[in-house]
């Protein structure tokens, strides 16, 4: 039993890494053995035409109908240029995912003692989700969103550990990523923000932090600019709309009907308004969640295979930028290119989706796998230890005075999840469970660093007593 022990112990990063990629390809594989169309949402024509302007050399890009970051529209510019289609973009959001995913669990493994088992097996249970799923195989940003959180947390365990520029620098990196990629991105700030009034409290040298922070708001500025013929850190479209949710007053939709722009007017619902964003957000880890194998829905099937377009009404695509009507021929053409819409074009992906026996055992095995933890309760259980875990690092590192790194580190990562937790109800005009299920996979990673800061310290402390 000891060299068991031993073995695992001397191994637990690699041992990590292998459980996290396995779940990986045992959740994400059958996609692309079986199903052909990556998912698409109402926001991917935007990105992509977004994409196209900066493929088309039209720098820069001041039109949009929303002032979405350059971030994902030049991944995809990129890839283009690659000759990429679009199963290979959700190929490669996997394997960033995956890479960014195994780098967590290494810094992790060099950090803490069973390091790589706690994010291994915490990341094992956030692949499961189908929002991990449905994120990683949707052509949107949500999945490069959540491996640049993986940089930024990874950075956090580093900087925890060495307290030096360079770990500071990963997390800015990270930081960067995320303000590039979303436009909510911009919250995670106050993570080198608290890491740089930490550095100073502590009396180290922190003007290279200072300088590092300033450099990170320089290139995004630059890359404004460039990109957007701006300085923009979000989307000032919802400005309005959020003012609107404090007050629950009414809020205009323009939509186009006859040729003439009307505005009709809607009451702000419950779960938008800044109470109920926040009761929904905070509620979301314990909730169910459907199954997403694979973007198979009806209406994704029209849009690639049989090329049609949703209309205005139903999506309210780009405040009426673009329409069945209005869709710019060359923007699908740039959307599809290298995608064969013959190959697929069978009942097989028609409304009523039939798969035989043996595909539909290896697509819902994992969904089976997610439902099952469902129903234990086992949501609940991780959630609980969470919220103790953040408390109980609370009361040791700021009234017992125990500055234990580990403590530190729990109370830090915490700050990469809240942001969105508790900033997002106020910054955002609408509720959308996948803005916060982006830094869940902190829950299931403090949960478990809170039970080992229990059992490890708490002994170490009484060993020391006796």
């Amino acid at each position: 039993m000891n060299s068991w022990k031993a073995l695992i112990e001397k191994h637990h990063g690699a041992i990590g890494i292998a459980l996290f990629v396995f779940t990986v390809i045992f959740t994400h594989a059958p996609f692309f053995l079986f199903i052909p169309v990556p998912g698409i949402n109402m926001d991917t024509f935007n990105y992509y035409w977004f994409a196209k302007e900066i493929f088309d050399g039209k720098l820069p890009v001041i039109d949009q109908p929303h002032d979405f970051p350059w971030g994902y529209p030049f991944f995809l510019f990129m890839l283009k240029k690659f000759g990429a289609n679009i199963q290979i973009v959700a190929f490669v959001q996997t394997l960033v995912y995956t890479i960014c995913g195994a780098w967590l669990i290494r810094q992790f493994a060099k950090s803490l003692s069973w390091g790589g088992i706690i994010a291994g097996v915490s990341l094992l249970f956030f692949t499961l989700s189908p929002f991990t799923i449905r994120h990683n195989l949707t052509l949107y940003m949500e999945s490069l969103y959540t491996s640049s959180l993986f940089i930024v947390a990874g950075g956090v365990v580093l900087y925890s550990k060495e307290k030096s520029v360079k770990s500071f620098g990963v997390i800015l990196l990270g930081v960067l990523a995320a303000m590039l990629i979303r436009p909510n991105g911009v919250t995670q700030v106050l993570v080198p923000v608290l890491a740089l009034v930490f550095a100073y409290l502590n009396r180290l040298i922190y003007k290279p932090y200072v300088f590092l922070l300033l450099a990170m708001f320089a290139f995004n500025i630059a890359g404004n600019l460039v990109f957007k013929g701006k300085i923009s850190f979000g989307d000032s479209n919802r400005i309005e709309k959020v003012a609107n949710n404090f007050k629950k007053k009414y809020f205009g939709i323009k939509v186009v009907k006859d040729g003439q722009v009307v505005v009709k007017k809607k009451v702000v619902p419950y779960e938008n308004t800044a109470k109920g964003m926040f009761i929904k957000y905070f509620s979301n880890f314990v909730s169910p969640k459907p199954s997403y194998y694979y973007s198979l829905m009806p209406t994704n099937y029209n849009l690639v295979v049989q090329k049609k377009m949703p209309d205005n009404e139903g999506l309210k695509m780009f405040d009426n930028r673009f329409s069945v009507d209005t869709f710019s021929p060359g923007l699908r053409n740039f959307l599809f290119e290298g995608f064969s819409y013959e190959k697929y074009n069978s009942a097989k992906y028609a409304d009523v989706i039939d798969y035989d026996k043996k595909t539909s055992k290896m697509m819902f095995a994992s969904h089976f796998v997610f439902q099952m933890l469902h129903l234990s309760k086992f949501f609940y259980a991780v959630y609980l230890l969470f919220w103790m875990s953040v408390f109980y690092a609370a009361y040791q590192f700021f009234i017992a005075g125990n500055r234990d790194e580990l403590y530190w580190l729990i109370l830090m990562l915490s700050v990469i999840h809240f942001v969105s937790l508790f900033l997002l109800p106020f910054i955002h005009g609408r509720f959308q469970l996948r803005y916060i299920h982006v830094s869940e996979f902190l829950i299931y990673i403090n949960a478990l660093l809170g039970l080992a800061a229990y059992f490890t310290i708490s002994r170490k402390e009484k060993t020391q007593l006796n």
